[in-house]
């Protein structure tokens, strides 16, 4: 279903990314208040927004093949169409912390075409869905919903299990892994961490991708253990910490499938309380539903599954303790969610103008990034000798603006009200240091 958007033909100020066409794939419906949203970010650019179905990966049909042709720019959550279709696309931003529906495409593996994942974007809401499905586990509200239902006033003898010094150990120390630590720690639980890698020094904990401001754990205090390695020895040392909840927050890899089995659940032993919502197919589902029914763990709550959908009557809708939404929790609703598309919109515009500097595939990665004592976010990064400039600073501020600073002497800045303001290039190309960025 396309989403009425009166695409604005007005011409935007000098260095206004107004040549571009942004094709945007979702599936929930955009509102007219987010639209206008980046209408008024972006004037004079091109916007077409579709609502398709969940998990679709296809174009809906009514989108016109000149329409797919034209596209520069795609917003998407499964829908990747042919590389033929696209011949101008530049940049994907994918509505998903996760990319491996993307890996095997034509689209990643045969072009250089940019994609960015929407890590750190949410960190919020997952983890409250993480820390409410525990609490709702151990103030015993599904069975107390059931006698609502019933219409029965049943007290019986079930002991609340309150979150003071339970320990909560994160499988994957991402945004989301922080964030959960952040909301663990203020109920007065106890976190540990485990990564793939070791993190035994305050810089090698910090953490340098985007998060809200004023959220996450940016410098790695919080955990009072930290655990790393990927052998079934390191992995079952964490798990043997004393976890009272496990919090999967894994990417799926070839390595990361089906990591988490009988012996993993045995490990952990009756206590745990496992929460996945990373990707499905990293638990073994028949030694999930067995470790349930047998009481091998305590619970589990689980936004993903294997096989998902989850098809009726599938045994796993009917195992004892446990919680199922349907990978449902990471949507986000309203303005809020307009704007992190047009920030990720907003990144990509400005640099894919010629003036700011020549983009040389995926071969660039992030030199450095963090958030400032006022909450501004900021990024440097790196295109290497390949780009006609080497490094780029982005600011994104607390209060809607951003800035670019680039080595060239270009600048853009944005008051996040529709005002602009564009720099060219100066005639020694050396100006346009972080130092002259607006924070």
């Amino acid at each position: 279903m396309r989403i009425p958007v009166a695409n604005s033909s007005t011409n935007g100020s000098q260095g206004e990314p107004k040549d571009h066409r942004i094709l945007i794939f979702l599936p929930f419906p955009l509102t007219e208040e987010s639209l206008q949203h980046i209408r008024d970010e972006f004037p004079g650019i091109s916007v077409s927004a579709y609502q398709v179905p969940w998990r679709s990966t296809k174009p809906p049909a009514e989108v016109s093949a000149e329409e797919l042709a034209n596209a520069t720019i795609l917003v998407t959550g499964s829908v990747l169409p042919a590389k033929e279709q696209v011949p101008k696309i530049r940049y994907i931003q994918l509505a998903s912390a996760g990319a491996n529906h993307i890996l095997d495409h034509p689209l990643f593996t045969e072009t250089d075409i940019l994609f960015c994942t929407a890590n750190g974007v949410h960190g919020p809401q997952i983890s409250e869905w993480v820390i409410s499905t525990y609490l709702a586990f151990q103030h015993h509200l599904p069975r107390y919903l059931e006698l609502q239902k019933q219409g029965k006033w049943d007290r019986e003898a079930r002991l609340v299990q309150d979150s003071v010094n339970r320990r909560v150990g994160i499988l994957g120390y991402g945004s989301i892994g922080r964030q959960t630590a952040r909301v663990a720690t203020a109920l007065g639980a106890d976190v540990h961490a485990y990564t793939l890698h070791p993190r035994d020094t305050p810089e090698s904990r910090r953490d340098t991708s985007y998060y809200p401001p004023g959220l996450g754990d940016p410098d790695g205090t919080l955990p009072s253990k930290w655990f790393s390695g990927e052998s079934t020895a390191d992995l079952h040392a964490f798990l043997s910490s004393g976890l009272d909840l496990l919090v999967i927050a894994l990417p799926l890899t070839p390595k990361t499938k089906h990591l988490i089995g009988a012996e993993e659940f045995k490990v952990l032993g009756k206590k745990a309380f496992v929460t996945n919502i990373a990707r499905g197919p990293i638990i073994k589902t028949d030694d999930l539903i067995q470790a349930l029914e047998e009481e091998t763990i305590s619970g589990a709550a689980l936004d993903v599954t294997d096989p998902e959908p989850l098809p009726e009557g599938h045994a796993l809708w009917s195992t004892k303790n446990v919680i199922i939404t349907p990978h449902s929790v990471g949507i986000i609703r309203g303005a809020k969610g307009a704007w992190n598309i047009t920030t990720s919109i907003s990144i990509v515009t400005f640099s894919l103008q010629p003036s700011a500097f020549k983009m040389s595939g995926r071969g660039y990665s992030y030199k450095s990034s963090g958030t400032n004592s006022q909450g501004n976010h900021y990024c440097a990064r790196d295109y290497g000798s390949s780009a006609s400039n080497s490094n780029s600073y982005h600011y994104s501020n607390s209060n809607g603006s951003y800035y670019y600073s680039n080595p060239n002497g270009s600048t853009y800045y944005n008051n996040g009200q529709g005002s602009s303001t564009y720099t060219p290039p100066s005639s020694n190309g050396n100006s346009g240091s972080s130092g002259s960025a607006k924070k």
